[in-house]
């Protein structure tokens, strides 16, 4: 059955939910058909991997963008935010910080 980014996004915080829609808009402008085996978050920033087939050079670029990204928007809310480390790493604006003790 194929997974499509929109499938499998309640695997990450809803502050990164408008970013696998842009993802989502993306991928499927250059690969209707995409499939994805898995969406997480890892050292504090999205991953995302594709079925085999489907990597090309520009669903690669497409993922990778959107990985980097994440980085910059706070994983429970989609303020502005940036990786914090407290033992697990989280992509956090200053307001979840404080709410999850990591300031």
């Amino acid at each position: 059955m194929t997974k499509s980014v929109m499938e499998l996004g309640q695997y990450v915080g809803d502050g990164w939910q408008q970013l696998l829609q842009e993802l989502h808009a993306e991928l499927s402008a250059v690969e209707p058909d995409y499939e994805v085996m898995q969406i997480k978050e890892k050292f504090g920033t999205l991953r995302v991997y594709l079925k085999d087939h489907i990597y090309t050079d520009a669903t690669r670029a497409i993922v990778r963008k959107y990985e980097q990204l994440s980085g910059t928007i706070c994983q429970d809310c989609g303020a502005s935010g940036h990786l914090r480390d407290g033992g697990w790493m989280l992509t956090l604006c200053n307001a979840c910080a404080a709410l999850r003790g990591r300031n």
